[in-house]
């Protein structure tokens, strides 16, 4: 059976990153890639999202803390194959979901 569906864990405080992430949440901190021929910067997640979509993967959830409105508005747009949850544990998750699925933790250590 082929897993469409990935979990993305996007809820920490990213302490270890400051005082870079004292405004912005690290999975929305900025990273140079390169895509048809030039180079652009985009967040951490977008990349991760990307990555994923290449994989054929179609539906995602992504698991956000406080503060993280910043991760609602970029996804959101389009939210016919986004779901944002509040963290309550992976047990929680786990429970909701009803398929096979592919669980992202710790995006940057």
């Amino acid at each position: 059976m082929a897993v469409n569906k990935a979990i993305i864990t996007a809820a920490g405080l990213g302490t270890r990153l400051l005082p870079m992430t004292k405004e912005v949440p690290k999975e929305m901190l900025p990273l140079f890639s390169a895509s048809n021929g030039s180079i652009c910067l985009k967040p951490v997640i977008h990349m991760v999202f990307e990555s994923l979509v290449n994989a054929s993967i179609s539906e995602f959830c992504f698991v956000v803390g406080r503060g993280k409105r910043v991760l609602e508005d970029y996804f959101t747009p389009d939210s016919s194959f986004v779901q944002l949850f509040e963290s309550r544990g992976l047990t929680f998750i786990e429970k909701s979901m009803e398929i096979d699925y592919l669980l992202l933790l710790g995006l940057v250590s």
